[in-house]
This record gives C-alpha cells, sequence and structure tokens, in this order.
C-alpha cells in the first residue's frame, strides 16, 4: 500500500462528503480542546493547592510533647513530657535516617517595637533548618538565621512581610532595630511572601517572627520547647524515624518508648495523600467529560468511514482481484480514520493552546488555579485520541477487508 496515494485518494473521497466530513472534524476538534481545557484546569487546580499546601514545608512532621499514658519504670502515668532544645538536636546524630530537625521555643503575645509603632506577634526560637523545613526564605538582601547565631546568640530577628509593612512602611527594615521586652534585636531577614493553605501556628505573614533559639533561652530564660519539626530523608523512611524518635527520646525523658500519646504528630505526608488521591479523581471526572464528547466525533469519524467503505465496494472487490490482501484493505481504511481524527485533534490542540495562553493572561481568580498544558495533559489526550482513532477506522476498516470481492465485482454496493 503506497501512502501518498491513498492518502489523495481518500481526500478526493472526502469530497463527495463535505458536511458530514466538516461535522466529524468539528466535533474531534471540541472533543479534543475539551479534553485538553478539562484536564488542563483540573492540572492547575492541583498545581495551586499542592503550592498552597507545600507553603508550610515538604513531607514534614510536626510534633508536639504532651503527657505519658502508660506508667513506666515506677513513674505514674499522665506525666507531662518536656523536652529542652538540646534534647532535641541529639535526634540528629543517633537516627541516620533523619534529614533535619528543628526544635520551637515559643514567646508568646510579645509587643514588637519600632520608633513610635508596635505590632502584637508570638516570637519563636528556631534552628537554621527550620527555613528549609518550613519554606521560609528571606527576600533579597536579607537571610535567615545561620549556625554562627545559634553559637554566639546573637540578637538578631527575621520577620513575616507584613509585619515589616506595618512598622517600616516602604522603608528598608533590613539593619533596623527591634524592641522585645526592651531587649534590641538587629532585624536580618523579611519573609518573602508565599502561597500557604495550612498551618499550626498562624499565617506567616503575619505570625512570622524568628530568633535563634539559644538567644531566646538565654536572653528570656525560656527552656522548653513547645514543638519540633523533623523530617526523614527518605519519604518512605518517614514510619521508621518516628519509630526512632519515640525510641531516643523516651531514653532521654523516661517514657515508654510505645506510649505514642507521649507525643501528638502531624504529618503532613498524609495530606499529601490525600491531595494526590482526590485530585486524581477530579480530574479523571474532568477527563471523563470531556472523553464522552470526543467519542462523540469518533462515532461521526466511523459513520463517514462507513459510507466510504459502501462507496467504494467495488473498488475495493478490483483491489482484491488483482491480488491486495485483505490485510492491506484492513490497513488503508484504518489510516485513512486515524488521519481523519489526527486532523481534528490537532485543530483541537491548536484552539486548546490558544485558550490556555489568554486564560493565562486574563486576571482569573487565584483560587481556580491557571489551566496548564502540560506533558501529562498531553500524553493523556494524545492516547485518547490514538484509542478513540483506532476504534473509529478499525471497525469500518474490517468490515471492508471482510468483503466477498466475487460479490463486490458482481453487486457494485453491500
Amino acid at each position: 500500500m503506497r501512502l501518498l496515494p491513498s492518502l489523495v485518494l481518500f481526500a478526493r473521497d472526502l469530497r463527495t462528503q463535505k458536511l458530514r466530513t466538516f461535522f466529524a472534524l468539528l466535533g474531534i476538534t471540541w472533543g479534543t480542546a475539551a479534553v485538553v481545557l478539562l484536564l488542563a484546569f483540573g492540572e492547575g487546580l492541583r498545581r495551586y493547592h499542592s503550592r498552597r499546601m507545600h507553603g508550610m514545608g515538604d513531607g514534614i512532621v510536626i510534633a508536639w510533647p504532651m503527657r505519658t499514658s502508660m506508667s513506666f519504670e515506677g513513674l505514674p502515668k499522665g506525666r507531662p513530657i518536656r523536652l529542652r532544645a538540646e534534647d532535641v538536636m541529639k535526634l540528629a546524630p543517633e537516627i541516620p535516617e533523619l534529614e533535619a530537625v528543628s526544635p520551637e521555643i515559643g514567646l508568646w503575645n510579645q509587643t514588637i517595637v519600632y520608633g513610635n509603632r508596635d505590632y502584637r506577634a508570638d516570637v519563636k526560637g528556631v534552628y537554621p533548618c527550620f527555613a528549609e523545613l518550613r519554606h521560609v526564605y528571606p527576600q533579597s538582601g536579607g537571610r535567615f538565621i545561620n549556625e554562627q547565631d545559634i553559637e554566639k546568640r546573637h540578637r538578631v530577628i527575621f520577620i513575616g512581610n507584613d509585619i515589616k509593612e506595618k512598622l517600616f512602611g516602604v522603608t528598608e527594615a533590613v539593619g533596623k532595630t527591634l524592641f522585645i521586652q526592651g531587649t534590641s534585636f538587629t532585624v536580618i531577614g523579611v519573609l518573602r511572601p508565599k502561597l500557604q493553605s495550612s498551618t499550626y501556628d498562624g499565617n506567616e505573614d503575619e505570625r512570622a517572627v524568628y530568633i535563634p533559639a539559644s538567644t531566646i533561652t538565654s536572653v528570656f530564660g525560656i527552656n522548653y520547647i513547645q514543638n519540633f519539626i523533623y523530617r526523614a530523608s527518605d519519604p518512605r523512611q518517614q514510619s521508621l524515624v518516628t519509630e526512632r524518635i519515640y525510641e531516643v527520646l523516651a531514653r532521654i525523658c523516661g517514657f515508654d518508648p510505645a506510649d505514642k500519646e507521649a507525643l501528638m504528630l502531624w504529618d503532613t505526608t498524609a495530606v499529601n495523600k490525600l491531595i494526590f488521591y482526590f485530585f486524581f479523581g477530579f480530574n479523571t471526572l474532568l477527563g471523563l467529560c470531556g472523553v464522552f464528547t470526543l467519542m462523540v466525533g469518533g462515532i461521526a469519524v466511523a459513520n463517514i468511514m462507513y459510507l466510504l467503505v459502501g462507496q467504494k465496494t467495488g473498488e475495493i472487490g478490483i483491489q482484491m482481484a488483482v491480488g491486495a490482501k485483505r490485510s492491506h484493505i484492513l490497513a488503508q481504511f484504518l489510516l485513512q480514520g486515524i488521519v481523519l481524527i489526527a486532523t481534528g485533534g490537532l485543530a483541537g490542540f491548536l484552539v486548546s493552546w490558544v485558550l490556555t495562553t489568554i486564560m493565562g493572561i486574563v486576571p482569573l481568580p487565584e483560587q481556580i488555579g491557571v489551566p496548564e498544558m502540560s506533558p501529562i495533559v498531553c500524553f493523556v489526550t494524545i492516547f485518547l485520541l490514538g484509542v478513540i482513532g483506532f476504534l473509529a477506522g478499525y471497525f469500518p476498516a474490517r468490515r471492508a477487508a471482510s468483503l466477498d470481492p466475487v460479490r463486490s465485482l458482481g453487486f457494485g454496493g453491500l
């Protein structure tokens, strides 16, 4: 079977079915655009909410010391677990699978003063790795707490963007001096604004005030932590790391390692899984809605192919009489159906690209996300087009290949 002559003849045959061909191509174009746009909107929405969720940190676990629920070595249950920062920092050397850990030491509802302005917020004493764990990144020109700040107990402070606006307005904040309980702190950085949908201590733009953990202990005399944050090097080892943390802290604080109520945990990886499965189901539903539209176009293509087979019965009989194999006839009509689907699909992709580009420029509510023609969206659409194109061409092609050449030549039709 020669490809080019076959396609030229196919184009000639379609001219006899102009209206049907137009509506079939329109159906495929619209169906392709529907699949791409629905999946693109779903993907944009998923990425937006994923960024918001990950604004608090990727794969982190937040742990709060609570009370024991089991007696241990003669000690009664109901004892409060009290951890110091140095207790938490002992975890990393003893647990190789632990990527990073940082305690949080809280100083609640403090008045932060700059000149004649003040702002009330919670002050947290943390370690440098807190920035990476919680995605707390400074704006240009600033920095976060470093190891030298911890070692030297520097009186430095990192603040949220909204706090900076309230205290400094448009004036540069880095290098300025703030006061907490009469003690001066030098601003070293301002939080870069970020999307964040969940938290355990308020909006960080409004509440983020961080100083070195060693400084909050030495200056304000706060010895016990509020909570600590950690992350495993490999997310698959998160459960193992959590188990080892119970073992190490149980040895330090004197409680049963099996007492799971000694710590209250919030494992954000569980929420990530929930988001993944929710949007997988949501995008699947959107994709199915588009598939039904695409199937209408596929049925129209199949209808045209059946009509062409009926019109070309005599020609098919001649081809078989001169030696054409049934597989050649099958391939010929199957290829023609796929070409028709591919033409409509290409037009559908072009329409989708134009519309997603326009919607990317037009300011849409950020809650619905920005539609994205990601590689996975394109791959799924091409796969669906391929399946529908094959089915739309195969059954008419099989009917053409199954014709009896003698009857085809004798009757000139089906």
